[in-house]
């Protein structure tokens, strides 16, 4: 179809190069003049006593000594159709390149286009979340997942069992435990936390603490749920983290990617594709929040950071980036015993 056109216009171009010289050969009498030979310094007239001949006396100025003729008087329509003579010619070279841009342009990869569709699919939920991502919009219930931070951080996910990376795990869930009190964002949680942990005293961090029991961790993960106002329960979602999971492995697997199964009861998590890692987002945010201006940022950091590193998430490629970007305050045992990612 491009070259067909591409032809066309070629022919058009000659049609019009025809009717130029046409129109020349039926203008120039009109004129007056025409151009002498480059050899000779007179004109020719085309009418007068002197018609056919050529005077070599008619213009004896500087000009016409020095340029040998001059250049002839056109018609302005003899100018017009000059003017565009060449018009179809580049109209075909404007659709040869588009030819050559479209049949030599380079191909998108597969992989490329699975790229942008999921950049694309991105672009469209951020912009249909908008209304409801900000932190201004978190709720109370947005911060169910510090249920999941206590027991999968306990769990230690990802560390080689009865390892000491694995016992360090432990330990930071019971301490991050014992700092809900003090951390938790919703005012009824403290209170509740506070009556919960009244019988687990602090305990220090450090190989010392080897002989911790999971109960802190526990009762703070029930309280967790509770004090919410949508007062989670096992029923509430799809999946989840329970105290059966911290036996089994086959149900800990299941409870990788948990959904409410009403997650109306939301704010700035409801339309969000990954549930617990914005309920992580959020309540860590939060917590770290009231870490700073209660002089708790120090304990929090401790207890969160092995959490995390041992494999909260429950996700291999996100354990690891954190491990790597936060590696220099990770302790050698867990950078050692870190098991198996999947």
């Amino acid at each position: 179809r491009h070259l067909r056109a591409c032809t066309q216009c070629m022919l058009a171009d000659v049609a019009l190069g025809m009717e130029l010289a046409h129109a020349e050969a039926e203008l120039t009498p009109l004129v007056g003049v025409r151009e002498a030979p480059a050899s000779r310094g007179g004109y020719e007239r085309a009418s007068g006593p002197h018609h056919g001949q050529w005077r070599d006396d008619e213009d004896f100025t500087e000009e016409g000594m020095q340029g040998g003729r001059r250049r002839q008087t056109e018609h302005p329509l003899l100018r017009t159709l000059k003017m565009y003579q060449y018009l179809p010619l580049a109209c075909c070279l404007l659709v040869v390149a588009i030819v050559f841009s479209v049949a030599f342009r380079p191909q998108e990869s597969e992989h490329e286009h699975r790229f942008r569709a999921s950049l694309n699919t991105l672009r469209a939920g951020a912009g249909a979340r908008a209304a409801v991502s900000g932190p201004a919009d978190i709720t109370p219930n947005d911060l169910w997942a510090i249920h999941d931070l206590l027991l999968v951080g306990y769990d230690g996910y990802f560390m080689k069992k009865d390892s000491p990376g694995h016992a360090e795990a432990q330990e930071a869930a019971a301490e991050l435990a014992r700092l809900l009190p003090h951390l938790h964002p919703h005012l009824p949680c403290r209170e509740m936390l506070t009556t919960a942990m009244a019988r687990y005293p602090p305990v220090p961090l450090g190989p010392s603490a080897a002989y911790l029991l999971p109960q802190p961790a526990i009762v703070a993960a029930e309280a967790a749920w509770r004090c919410l106002p949508a007062a989670f329960t096992v029923a509430s979602f799809t999946a989840s983290f329970s105290l059966a999971a911290l036996q089994d492995d086959q149900q800990a697997q299941q409870a990788k990617d948990p959904n409410l199964r009403d997650p109306s009861v939301l704010g700035a998590c409801r339309l969000s594709k990954w549930p617990r890692t914005c309920s992580y987002w959020a309540s860590i945010h939060g917590m770290a929040l009231r870490a700073d201006a209660l002089g708790l940022g120090a304990p929090f950091l401790r207890a969160i950071v092995p959490i995390l590193a041992s494999g909260a998430t429950m996700c291999g490629g996100c354990t690891l980036h954190f491990r790597a970007l936060h590696r220099p305050v990770l302790s050698s045992a867990m950078i050692q015993d870190l098991g198996a990612l999947s």
